[in-house]
């Protein structure tokens, strides 16, 4: 049976074909141009559950705009925890804002024989029925606002509650650092401060404060920034956190405690004043930095009063419609479940479209109680391995990378506003640690721009560097934001955006590595350069597997590919040559020129593949990284398709039909929770967003692939038996419709239609 439906439109000229476009209105511009005309309107599958859960780990997710939700029906109850980007707290855990609780009476969830639990991915939101009853879940994709309308054939009476752990300050118990910046260096205690609950006759107000003085204040005097400190960027001092939940025929009964998944809360009770036939009632959020808590109270209210929701529910799922239309990819037969579960993956990063913040790698918007993870964590639901307002940008950036081709350049603003921000204080770093320009972004990155505390090190020698964190893994590793400065010049090329606002970052993070190389040259020796005028990228790190490296091909490969899509020239030429090797004969990219010991089991030598593209299918030296992928014997110890291993990528890229089937196979299959998505924990945490980010760039790569002089590639790693029909976008503001049914080629449709003559089939 198909899972895609489509329906032909005409579209008179391409909806991303206006130059000039500001890369934060593209949103905008995608939005409503969408609405006016489609070259394919696309109409997702219903993803369906027909029995009830048995706990927060077999949830659904549920979300929009930067909201969201994890749904499930467990003995009878309806149960929702709600997450909004951005929440930090004062220690950088990022806080649910708790959990709803639902109970009917008669109750139609229990005993019931015609339960359905339904995602409804083409509007974007979930709906639970049974018995007469429908309950529907939705989240305003342009305002941080949830609805929730319940109906029934017969009258019922209705119990809601709203559920909160953070009833008193909770002391941060062993292991349990990990949910915020401290790790595992968490001060003796410290705690998890409690919220603010204030419930009043039909409604529930609920908040956190931080105070003035935070985990960033911390971090500045350890890492001897305290001269500079007011001149930081600095999200989380006095940041408020939280909202309200309201109903016309609710009204509060009083207070319960109780235990849930090992944890306990208390709960604000509110019952229907009469039985009813249809209930709605809302959560509205707000997250805001002020010096007085009643001027957040004032932006909540304008949230409130601003609802409209006939008009919003139309806006919502007008978006929703529109983000599928953008890009499809729909596999037929055996391996169906690849192409669902890459869609019910994007369907989570759609989520965060509109957030200040970026979608994080370690479970993004829907993590559940993390004893289902791991059963020795008996935390809290706020708890997250690898932190709350952590990026780690190795991770982040396989978030990231597929955006490009699905079409979603503005689910990519997030991460690109993110580094704009923190460039001051990047800047900062290198002038007051080495006075020299340019912009240092360390590995394990704060939201305020600094290396995390913990990663950065206690415990340090006085001789250290102070620029450099004291950490095996992660010293030296400043490379991984270039993948962000590049996803930035190719939207430039894919939406013809204008990414003028961004120049001064990608200048700025090219600059440090040209000032700071010659700065420890400088202090090695005479000359500044080696005897070719180049660079010497020492010391330095292939990822964090090849450390103190010398000329890693990781750093040189990123380098060469942003400064020639700047057009360069002068900085291009200081660039090493990216090094070889041979083993038994073959000649293969090297990690690097040196290193000293092998720390972690990443392949930087295949970077130059996947993401700098300089080898690969249609690509000069095929076989030196085809040699690489097959023979380097440190790879073969390393290949895996778990968490953010990359070698489905890899196998893609280079056209190794046979392997990129088998690793993507593994690497889209189902995930071991309920929701087919939810992978992990891999490396890191479920849901492993790496995991799935990494599984949509290989399916992607599988089908289509560009080189530098504009050819597009279709099916240069596609196994000729699998029958596909996708949708999906390249470089020059291109969309490419194409189909292979029974090992006969369809391209259906190309937008701008002069770029047709380059396209090539691979599949003969």
């Amino acid at each position: 049976m198909s899972m895609r439906r489509i329906q032909n439109k005409t579209c008179l000229s391409s909806p991303l074909g206006v130059r000039g476009i500001p890369l934060q209105g593209l949103g905008v511009l995608l939005f409503f141009f969408f609405l006016m005309c489609s070259s394919a309107f696309a109409v997702e599958p219903d993803y369906i559950w027909i029995s009830p859960s048995h706990n927060s780990s077999e949830s659904m997710p549920c979300g929009g705009g930067d909201v969201g939700m994890n749904v499930w029906v467990e003995n009878g109850d309806l149960l929702f925890y709600v997450s909004r980007s951005g929440a930090f707290d004062e220690n950088n855990t990022m806080l649910k804002q708790g959990r709803f609780r639902i109970k009917l009476a008669p109750n139609p969830f229990l005993n019931t024989t015609n339960f359905r639990q339904t995602l409804k991915l083409n509007d974007g939101y979930v709906e639970i029925s049974s018995n007469g009853t429908t309950v529907q879940l939705w989240a305003d994709v342009f305002k941080p606002v949830i609805h929730i309308d319940i109906q029934s054939k017969k009258a019922v009476s209705s119990e809601v509650r709203y559920e909160n752990w953070r009833f008193a300050d909770r002391l941060i118990r062993k292991n349990e650092g990990q949910q915020n910046s401290y790790k595992w260096a968490v001060p003796a205690g410290l705690v998890t401060m409690k919220d603010s609950v204030l419930a009043f006759s039909n409604s529930v107000t609920f908040f956190q404060r931080n105070p003035a003085k935070t985990v960033f204040d911390t971090t500045v005097a350890q890492q001897g920034l305290e001269s500079i400190k007011t001149q930081l960027y600095n999200p989380i001092s006095n940041l408020t956190s939280g909202g309200k939940m309201w109903g016309d025929n609710l009204i509060f009964t009083g207070i319960e405690n109780g235990i849930y998944a090992g944890t306990d809360y208390q709960a604000w009770i509110f019952k229907t004043r009469k039985a009813f036939q249809k209930l709605t009632f809302n959560i509205a959020l707000e997250i805001s930095q002020q010096e007085k808590l009643s001027e957040w109270k004032v932006a909540l209210d304008k949230t409130v009063a601003s609802i409209d929701p006939k008009t919003d529910r139309k806006q919502t799922l007008a978006w929703w419609n529109d983000f599928w239309n953008r890009s499809f990819i729909y596999i037929d037969g055996e391996a169906a479940n690849l192409s669902r579960n890459y869609t019910l993956f994007r369907y989570m990063l759609g989520c965060n479209a509109h957030s200040q913040w970026p979608t994080r790698f370690n479970g993004g918007l829907f993590t559940f109680d993390p004893a289902s993870v791991d059963s020795t964590m008996k935390f809290t639901p706020d708890y997250r391995k690898w932190g709350g307002g952590t990026f780690t940008a190795q991770n982040q950036r396989l978030v990231y990378w597929p955006l490009l081709k699905s079409g979603d350049y503005d689910l990519m603003i997030p991460q690109f506003e993110f580094y704009n921000r923190l460039l001051k204080n990047a800047e900062l770093r290198s002038r007051i640690y080495w006075n020299h320009g340019g912009a240092c972004f360390a590995e394990q990155l704060e939201n305020f721009g600094l290396p995390n505390p913990s990663e950065y090190g206690w415990k340090r020698p006085d001789y250290f560097d102070k620029g450099v964190e004291y950490n095996a893994w992660l010293e030296y590793e400043w490379d991984t934001v270039l993948e962000f400065c590049q996803m930035i010049l190719e939207t430039k090329s894919y939406a013809n955006a204008d990414i003028s606002r961004y120049k001064p970052l990608i200048e700025s993070c090219v600059r440090f590595f040209d000032e700071h190389y010659r700065y420890l040259a400088q202090r090695r020796g005479r000359k500044v350069l080696d005897g070719n005028g180049q660079l010497v990228l020492f010391p330095a790190t292939g990822c964090e597997t090849y450390k103190m490296a010398n000329n890693p091909a990781s750093t040189i490969a990123a380098l060469k590919t942003v400064l020639k899509t700047l057009g360069n020239d002068l900085l291009q030429k200081t660039i090493p040559p990216i090094p070889f090797r041979g083993i038994n004969g073959k000649t293969m990219i090297s990690p690097a020129k040196t290193w000293e010991r092998v720390n972690n089991t990443e392949a930087p030598q295949l970077y130059p593949v996947f993401p700098w593209r300089i080898y690969g299918v249609g690509k000069d030296s095929l076989e030196i990284a085809r040699n690489t992928y097959l023979y380097d014997t440190d790879l073969q110890k390393f290949r895996s398709h778990v968490g953010w291993k990359q070698d489905n990528i890899f196998a893609a890229c280079l056209g190794l039909t046979d392997e990129a089937k088998r690793l993507n196979t593994l690497k889209l299959a189902d995930g071991q929770y309920r929701f087919p998505a939810f992978w992990g924990p891999g490396f890191d945490w479920s849901p492993d967003h790496n995991w799935g980010g990494s599984g949509m760039i290989g399916l992607q790569e599988m089908l289509l692939q560009t080189t530098c002089d504009g050819k597009i590639l279709l099916f240069p790693a596609w196994p000729r038996e699998w029958n596909v029909h996708f949708k999906l976008h390249a470089p020059q503001n291109t969309t490419v419709e194409a189909e292979l049914k029974d090992g006969k080629v369809r391209v259906i449709n190309v937008m701008p239609v002069k770029r047709s003559g380059d396209v090539e089939v691979m599949i003969k």
